[in-house]
């Protein structure tokens, strides 16, 4: 490991904390000498439950050309990228709803927005959930 002169450094407050990162201590010395206890730096386990999106991708894969049964690697990469941008997704859609103080559907609009064929696609999935509610109501109405 190289050592960080003290002309590199600076006054920026963050140097004593990464240095003692990079030396695997959790004990670290703020801008004040003064010492103080950050939490382990390794990430916390992600929780261990068998996917229910496995067998859709699996399916996906061979209707768009994949052989049948596709590869456990790649279905589980695809997976993986797939819960990934969900999270961000919903990450940012919670951002935004700080903002306005609730969380609805308009949220995750904003968030898609400028991205037309993704936008236009959530439009379209709304407009034919509501049709399909409204259809469920006229149908208990005649009932």
């Amino acid at each position: 490991m190289s050592q960080v002169s003290s002309s590199s450094v600076g006054s920026n407050p963050l140097v004593p904390l990464v240095a003692a990162a990079a030396a695997g201590s959790t004990k670290v010395a703020d801008s004040q000498g003064l010492s103080k206890f950050e939490k382990p730096t390794e990430p916390a386990p992600k929780r261990q439950r068998k996917s229910d999106m496995n067998s859709d991708i699996e399916e996906m894969m061979y209707g768009f050309g994949d052989s049948w049964p596709p590869n456990t690697d790649c279905v589980g990469l695809i997976e993986s990228l797939v819960t990934r941008y969900i999270e961000d997704l919903a990450q940012r859609a919670k951002e935004i709803s700080d903002l306005r103080g609730k969380m609805d559907k308009e949220c995750f609009l904003y968030v898609v927005r400028k991205d037309r064929s993704k936008f236009s696609r959530v439009c379209q999935l709304l407009k034919a959930n509501e049709e399909l509610k409204n259809a469920q109501k006229t149908e208990l109405k005649e009932a």
